[in-house]
Order: structure tokens, then C-alpha cells, then sequence
């Protein structure tokens, strides 16, 4: 019975993901993507720090909305 009950949350979440947090994920990806630019921009545009860009980023925009 529980098992059933949790497909149906992770269901619900799958198909309006924006209600766990108010939050539509396309816009926490856009939002990612500009501010792991920036970070790359603030390094003078050296490559090779992209992964660790995006996770700081991705970090960053995570905590803001949650």
C-alpha cells in the first residue's frame, strides 16, 4: 500500500515538477546557465572550469529558491 502511495507522489512530482518548490525547472536551468556564465566571465574567460561553473551555479540558484 505505502509503495503505491509513493509512486503516486514521485507521479505528481514527475508531471507538475514546479510544485514541490513554486519553481518551474526550465527557469532554475536558465538561471544556472547565466550565472555559470557569469562565473566564467568573472574568471576573464579562461576555459576548462565549465563543470565547476555550473555546479557553483547550479548550488547557488538551489539554495536561492529554496
Amino acid at each position: 500500500m505505502k509503495t503505491k502511495l509513493k509512486e503516486k507522489k514521485l507521479q505528481d512530482k514527475i508531471q507538475a515538477p514546479e510544485l514541490e518548490t513554486g519553481v518551474h525547472p526550465e527557469l532554475v536551468a536558465r538561471e544556472t546557465a547565466m550565472r555559470a556564465y557569469q562565473l566564467f566571465v568573472e574568471r576573464g574567460c579562461t576555459h576548462g572550469f565549465d563543470v565547476q561553473d555550473w555546479l557553483q551555479a547550479e548550488q547557488e540558484i538551489v539554495l536561492k529558491y529554496s
